[in-house]
């Protein structure tokens, strides 16, 4: 599969939350787009809810942004909490790709385990920040 150019900058916006699985995913996330040559910023924000404000903040200071990643994790609690908090923050994402007309990809872990978070955090092919990196290099292909 072909990479986008050389020249393409993308965004990682990133949860504060369980950092020590977020930033498995975020390191990944960036291998990935280095290996292919795409430059990467960064903006880590508290969790779920204030990713699409991430978003769009990165946006703004780099408008050379040509697409965004979106990583976070959660543990499901007893509560409807957590399904809450997602539910906004993909509306709230999608909000920012229809606003900002670029791709979006959201890679929310929502697990009821650790264990079952380590499998989608570990460094292997599994890991869902080299998924959502994979899924926004497909998207900035379309975009040709």
């Amino acid at each position: 599969m072909s990479s986008p150019n050389a020249h393409t900058l993308v965004g990682i916006v990133h949860s504060a939350w369980l950092p020590e699985f977020a930033e498995r995913l975020l390191t990944r996330c960036r291998t990935d787009f280095a290996e292919d040559g795409i430059d990467v910023v960064t903006a880590q924000v508290p969790g779920v809810f204030t990713l699409a404000h991430g978003v769009r903040k990165l946006a703004a200071t780099h408008p050379q942004c040509q697409g965004f990643v979106s990583l976070a994790v959660m543990i499901r609690g007893e509560t409807s909490h957590a399904d809450d908090l997602v539910r906004v923050a993909l509306v709230s994402l999608a909000d920012a790709m229809r606003d900002l007309y670029l791709p979006i990809v959201c890679e929310l872990v929502i697990v009821d385990t650790e264990d079952q978070l380590k499998a989608r955090c570990a460094n292997d092919n599994n890991n869902r920040g080299a998924h959502a990196a994979h899924d926004l290099k497909m998207l900035l292909r379309l975009s040709k």
